[in-house]
């Protein structure tokens, strides 16, 4: 087969998978705090400011704020302005298949750091918090690596100790709170979770 025959072969097949891996990543928006993400994305527009107060909220109406997602607020309210939830639903369906290759491209160190990632994704782990530990343990090593500081990277290192803790993998654990402790010897919450897991290892080859 020439090569010509081979490109004009293999590009619809490409194409076609690419739609039937998007048509198949669309689904609703699960998560309501999606209005307020927009609300304070169209405050940003309009005020061209990063708010500093809470401009929202009924009981506390001007206290002092820090909103760490104001980046992706203010990128999905001109999306939604334009095109509606489905415009939204169509940029969250772009950025999954974006994400796991440049994670894929980062763990193999063909890069080092993405050319744009989007924080929020990572800056609250919903699997950890519902207790998904193998979902979680993988947004965590994404973390690790696009962790700016060592203070990040040092708790998402034991934060991975806690999910392999969960899961009954004690000797991960270790490996992970030992390099969560390399970062910072003084970490107490390392340090204790560490001298657990090691009980726990011990427990189970006198067993």
């Amino acid at each position: 087969m020439s090569r010509w025959k081979f490109v004009c072969l293999h590009i619809p097949l490409f194409c076609l998978f690419i739609l039937v891996f998007l048509l198949l990543s669309l689904e609703k928006i699960h998560c309501f705090d999606i209005w307020w993400h927009l609300a304070t994305g169209k405050w940003i527009w309009t005020h061209k400011a990063i708010p500093s107060q809470d401009v929202f909220s009924f009981t506390q109406e001007g206290d002092p704020w820090i909103d760490f997602t104001w980046g992706f607020q203010a990128l999905i309210y001109p999306i939604y302005k334009v095109s509606g939830l489905s415009g939204i639903i169509l940029f969250k369906t772009l950025k999954s298949p974006y994400q796991k290759f440049t994670f894929m491209l980062m763990e193999k160190k063909i890069i080092k750091r993405p050319f744009f990632y989007f924080e929020k994704s990572l800056k609250s782990n919903p699997y950890y918090k519902n207790f998904q530990l193998e979902k979680a343990i993988k947004y965590f090593r994404r973390a690790v690596l696009i962790a700016k500081d060592r203070e990040k990277e040092k708790k998402n290192y034991y934060n991975l100790g806690n999910c392999y803790f969960g899961l009954g993998m004690y000797e991960k654990a270790i490996e992970y709170y030992k390099k969560s402790l390399k970062i910072d010897p003084k970490f107490e919450k390392a340090k204790y979770n560490l001298k657990k897991a090691i009980e726990k290892v011990c427990h189970k080859q006198r067993d």
